[in-house]
């Protein structure tokens, strides 16, 4: 029977020696696997549905209507003792809605960081800006738990830090969601006019700016039409008309009963309203064939 070498037996020992050495560091020095459910993200955001932009790590989430309404995405902050899982929920504006630990995956000192999962603490943070979230020894306004500073600074550097990685995800009002709310994508098709705008994959409407002159001067306006041609919202961008007469064109009341129907002409303001309302009509008309289904 040939002798078995020395040195084969070295580099089968220091083979599986190095195997198992690997394993060990990896166990301590990765984030366990996460697994999601709608049901938890829920626990830190309310919404109608979770769409997966990073699988297990990062959610846009809409409500029933199909509305943006905030993001919710995990991290993985180290600790006194190890790794600390979080999910945090944000709203459309980066304020945190809500922020669960799963205690039965964390590993900090019982009855010290252990805490840092306490609504107690998470209390804190619920409702502040999650770009400014810090410790008050920090400069910031939270309260670390007692004799856990390393762990509530790890959980208060973890949002804040992922909300900063995140944030470009957020998807974030602009001029043309204040006369077609909810959409939240605009396509230019004729430049500085008429844009489609889409909720989500779907078509929403259109957004078209337009002109017109006064009595004075020139009024700019801009309007927002559904797919069925109903009028979601109308603003004045500029104008110069008479104080107290012609500027009512710009009165809140007057511009949300486009909403309803074309409003007739103001009175004692014939002069600024109606071709203001002319120039809405006209434009509705003649981009219909850009926002019917």
């Amino acid at each position: 029977m040939k002798k078995i070498s020395p040195a084969l037996i070295f580099f089968v020992c220091f083979t599986l020696g190095s195997g198992i050495l690997l394993s060990l560091v990896a166990a301590y020095s990765e984030p366990p696997p996460p697994e999601t459910s709608g049901n938890e993200l829920s626990l830190v955001l309310a919404a109608g549905r979770y769409t997966a932009v990073i699988p297990e790590t990062l959610w846009q989430a809409f409500d029933s209507a199909g509305y943006f309404v905030g993001l919710a995405y995990r991290v993985f902050p180290r600790g006194y003792k190890g790794f600390i899982p979080i999910l945090v929920g944000v709203d459309s504006a980066g304020v945190i809605t809500g922020i669960h630990i799963d205690r039965a995956d964390l590993k900090e000192s019982p009855g010290l960081g252990l805490k840092v999962a306490d609504s107690s603490f998470i209390g804190q943070l619920l409702g502040r800006a999650a770009e400014a979230l810090k410790l008050k020894r920090d400069s910031g306004e939270v309260d670390a738990v007692s004799g856990a500073t390393i762990s509530s600074r790890a959980v208060c550097d973890g949002v804040r830090n992922g909300f900063t990685t995140y944030a470009n995800y957020l998807i974030r009002p602009n001029e043309k969601n204040r006369v077609l709310p909810g959409a939240w994508n605009f396509t230019e098709v004729i430049k500085d006019t008429l844009w489609l705008a889409y909720r989500g994959p779907d078509t929403a409407g259109i957004v078209f700016k337009g002109k017109t002159m006064g009595y004075l001067d020139t009024i700019k306006f801009m309007v927002g039409v559904d797919r069925k041609g109903k009028i979601t919202g109308v603003e004045v961008l500029s104008s110069h008309e008479t104080e107290g007469v012609g500027e009512r064109i710009r009165d809140p009341e007057f511009l949300d009963k486009f909403k309803d129907e074309i409003p007739d002409a103001i009175s004692g303001a014939t002069m600024s309203s109606r071709p203001f309302i002319k120039a809405i009509r006209e434009g509705v008309e003649r981009f219909r064939d850009y926002y019917r289904p």
